[in-house]
């Protein structure tokens, strides 16, 4: 049974990597709708199935920038862009985010990748 979910598992993977690299462009306007949700499910409010997966997609975009972020700064010799304390989970990050693009409209054209890391420069800066 354990090797059957190896398979399945690196399927998933690579199908979330696929959906990922297809959206790489998505926009601050296509953040905030999906990591809306994130907000909402975070909240305990009742989401549709859409709703479910772009929270979903929001919380792990939102992490995986975070760690790629945290590996860069940590195997480099380059300045840290925002020093985020180590007890802020990703539901945190999401609403920090969130607030950040609601609070910065004239930035929604730019690169969404872009923004979430702009959002964590302001919220959390080395001291």
């Amino acid at each position: 049974m354990r090797m059957l979910r190896i398979p399945v598992l690196l399927a998933l993977v690579l199908c979330t990597v696929s959906a990922f690299s297809a959206n790489e462009n998505y926009d601050g306007n296509e953040f905030l709708s999906k990591c809306s949700s994130a907000v909402k499910l975070l909240d305990n409010e009742k989401l549709s199935n859409s709703e479910m997966q772009d929270a979903e997609w929001c919380l792990g975009y939102v992490e995986g920038i975070a760690d790629g972020i945290e590996i860069v700064s940590e195997t480099s010799k380059s300045a840290r862009l925002y020093c985020m304390a180590e007890d802020v989970t990703t539901g945190q990050g999401v609403r920090v985010f969130v607030k950040w693009l609601r609070d910065h409209p004239e930035k929604l054209h730019n690169s969404g990748r872009i923004l979430v890391v702009a959002s964590f420069v302001n919220a959390f800066p080395c001291k």
